[in-house]
């Protein structure tokens, strides 16, 4: 796919928000946060938002965390 997909985490204090778009169209995950490893819920909500839209890690052409 040549199109731009673009991936937003955020990591709070009980779950991790991440939010794929792409063309305009968002799908959104919530999973819950992993105090001692934050990355953890990050990568699981990544992919599980990969899953949900039908793109790969090859799609993603920016991630951005705040």
């Amino acid at each position: 796919m040549n199109r731009k997909v673009r991936i937003g985490a955020d990591i709070g204090g009980t779950f991790t928000d991440v939010v794929l778009e792409v063309e305009g169209q968002q799908y959104a995950v919530k999973v819950l946060t992993q105090q001692d490893v934050p990355e953890a819920g990050v990568l699981a909500g990544i992919r599980e938002v990969l899953n949900l839209s039908g793109h790969t890690p090859n799609d993603v052409s920016l991630v951005i965390h705040g």
